[in-house]
């Protein structure tokens, strides 16, 4: 967003509209492994993590 400020409200916008969608999509997956342990949120947080740091790091790659 530094490098464009005409569009960092836009790009604001899509970031926060990402993070809610994949909340929407990993809340019930979660719920669907029940709740009498951390684990299967444990293992989304982690997917999710190891996800968006392979995305940064192919970014930067480019």
């Amino acid at each position: 967003m530094n490098l464009t400020t005409q569009n960092a409200g836009g790009a604001s916008a899509l970031i926060g509209l990402s993070q809610n969608a994949f909340g929407g999509l990993a809340s019930p997956i979660v719920g669907l492994f029940g709740s009498a342990s951390y684990a299967p949120m444990a293992t989304m947080v982690l997917l999710f993590s190891g996800a968006a740091l392979a995305l940064v790091t192919r970014s930067k790659s480019r």
